[in-house]
C-alpha cells in the first residue's frame, strides 16, 4: 500500500457465497484447476481444492460442496473421522426402511455405499496418498478399485 492509500481488508461474507467461490477462496492458497500445472493434474492430495471440485459429490451437488462442508477453516484439519462421515452421510445415507438412497441436497438421489453404508467413508473414497514426506486424504472423491 502506498502513502495515502487504504487496502480493503473486509472479508467476503462467507455464508452468502456458493461452493465454487468457497473453493475457489481456499484453493487460492491450496490450488485451483486454474493452477494445477498438468504434470500436478494427479496430486489430487495434495491441492484438495483442485481435488474436490473434480468429484462427482461436488458436480451433482449443485454449488453446496465445498471446502468448509468437511473442514473448520479456524482450526487445523479434524482428525475424527467420524465428523466426515457425518458429512458424506448427510447425502450418502441408507433409509430407515433400509433402502440404499435418500434425498441429497440437489434434491436427486444419492447412493448409499454398498459396502460399508454408515461408517468409515474417508478410508475408502479419500484414502491417503504420498504428498511429498506426508500422506494426505485425496480430495478427488471417488471410488478408487
Amino acid at each position: 500500500v502506498l502513502a495515502g492509500e487504504t487496502k480493503n481488508l473486509a472479508m467476503e461474507k462467507l455464508g452468502s457465497i456458493g461452493a465454487t467461490r468457497l473453493n475457489y477462496l481456499c484453493g487460492s492458497c491450496h490450488r485451483t484447476v486454474r493452477d494445477v500445472t498438468p504434470e500436478e493434474e494427479d496430486m489430487t492430495q495434495r491441492f484438495a481444492a483442485f481435488g474436490l471440485m473434480k468429484s462427482k459429490c461436488y458436480i451433482q451437488s449443485g454449488d453446496t460442496l465445498s471446502c468448509i462442508t468437511c473442514h473448520d477453516p479456524h482450526t487445523d484439519a479434524n482428525t475424527n473421522a467420524k465428523s466426515y462421515d457425518k458429512a458424506c452421510l448427510s447425502c450418502h445415507a441408507t433409509s430407515k426402511g433400509g433402502e440404499a438412497t435418500v434425498q441429497g441436497p440437489t434434491s436427486q438421489k444419492q447412493k448409499a455405499c454398498p459396502v460399508n453404508p454408515k461408517t468409515d467413508c474417508t478410508s475408502c473414497h479419500m484414502p491417503k496418498r504420498q504428498a511429498g514426506p506426508e500422506a494426505m486424504a485425496d480430495h478427488f472423491i471417488r471410488v478408487f478399485h
